[in-house]
């Protein structure tokens, strides 16, 4: 109970005394334990019209407990070896040395369909993941996160570590629901790269390491911003937070803490530095900026009832092989084929470089006052060089005459005087 009730809605836990265990590091092992695996969640998994793709789901612990990721980097691209080996298990063998989020695949590298991530190479359903996914009557619980049963479903990049309690839309039971995705991708020029990143607001993949995660995206800042914000104030982090092996796992007797933690931060982190309790160090805020190539998700959501009972008669499925079956149907799929990426045109854009100011000036000089850039250096030649010339050569012609008259010659003016006598 001291572990599920850390999935719960923080309010029930205030009708719980768990004493003073303030830690508990088998919290990750136990939430595992009671949760439904993979092979009881997904049935049937259709990847670009190919079946069997359920075994590349993969286990991840989240906030919201343990949940199964798709086309995510193995844990080996994701995380740095400072991580603590027991926060997550994904442990798959595929790679993405042709991939990055700033550069996207290698162009150099021939197509192939199993390239990883997986890509995709055309709209519609046909080309999407196709799920469908399953609870039992006898699991459905009605108190700990509320009346509506069904699924949380993320869409992220594959850099990123999904946050479900804050990005998400529902499946419902008894329902097919058809996600029409498209993409919303924003690059930055490089003409950028030399100003400060508050400037330009944004991190280029190179400026802004992470102590956890390698691939640095806006979300993944903010989680290991909390966690170490959260380590500070309680001593501890949540079990879904990054951690390296000797941070202590905050037990149900801190749930209070670290979620005043959280409301703290999120109060406190646009200033320039976050008290945590009287006497205790000052922390710089998050400055989580977003990357300066980053790529978001809209999707277009529809729904209708999903008559499973009379799907699985038409299959000739005996209903009593799946007790207490309550199963929704999921699609998700790109809109278009193809899609516009847009320039990050906020903070200082860089609209006149050099040659542009310098050919705008010459036009306008030119246009207006009949005038060039080289009227412009002949103006400051004669006003300079030419200046300097003329006067240099005039105190040389004085001294020359000076010189002509000769040394101990002394010119007399004839007396009148003297010429009558």
């Amino acid at each position: 109970m001291a572990a599920v009730v850390q999935i719960c809605e923080s309010h029930l836990t205030e009708h719980f005394d768990f004493g003073t265990n303030f830690t508990n590091s088998s919290i990750t092992d136990l939430l595992r334990d009671t949760a439904p695996s993979s092979f009881d969640t997904l049935y049937i998994c259709k990847f670009r019209n190919l079946v069997d793709y359920c075994q590349n789901f993969e286990e991840i612990m989240t906030e919201e407990g343990l949940c199964f990721t798709f086309n995510t980097l193995n844990g080996s691209e994701l995380f740095t070896e400072d991580l603590s080996p027991d926060y997550t298990r994904i442990d798959h063998n595929m790679s993405a040395i042709f991939w990055n989020l700033e550069d996207g695949y290698d162009t150099s590298f021939e197509i192939d369909p199993q390239t990883y991530p997986y890509r995709i190479f055309g709209s519609g359903q046909q080309f999407g993941l196709f799920v469908l996914l399953a609870l039992y009557e006898q699991n459905l619980e009605y108190i700990c996160r509320g009346p509506v049963q069904g699924f949380k479903i993320v869409l992220h990049t594959p850099g990123e570590v999904p946050q479900v309690s804050k990005h998400y839309f529902r499946v419902t039971l008894h329902q097919e629901v058809l996600v029409s995705v498209k993409p919303n991708m924003i690059t930055t020029s490089e003409e950028l790269r030399h100003y400060e990143p508050n400037r330009r607001q944004c991190y280029f993949a190179s400026e802004r390491k992470l102590r956890f995660l390698k691939v640095y995206t806006q979300r993944n800042c903010e989680l290991e911003c909390l966690a170490n914000f959260t380590l500070q104030a309680c001593g501890c982090v949540k079990f879904s937070m990054p951690r390296d092996k000797d941070t202590p796992i905050c037990g149900a007797a801190k749930i209070a803490c670290y979620n005043a933690a959280e409301d703290k931060l999120l109060k406190e982190q646009f200033t320039e530095g976050l008290t945590l309790e009287p006497g205790a160090e000052r922390v710089k805020a998050c400055n989580c900026l977003p990357a300066c190539t980053s790529i978001t998700y809209d999707a277009e959501i529809s729904q209708g009832s999903f008559d499973w009972v009379s799907w699985f008669n038409a299959y000739s499925s005996p209903l009593d092989e799946f007790p207490g079956l309550q199963p929704a149907r999921l699609s998700i799929f790109f809109k278009e084929s193809q899609f516009i990426a847009s320039k990050r045109m906020y903070g200082p854009t860089e609209l006149y470089g050099p040659i542009d100011f310098l050919a705008n000036c010459g036009g306008l000089l030119g246009l207006f006052m009949g005038a060039s850039f080289l009227s412009i250096v002949e103006l400051l030649y004669f006003v300079s060089l030419r200046l300097f010339c003329n006067l240099r050569s005039r105190m040389n012609r004085k001294k020359e005459i000076a010189d002509s008259a000769g040394p101990g010659i002394v010119v007399v003016k004839p007396n009148s005087d003297d010429n009558e006598e």
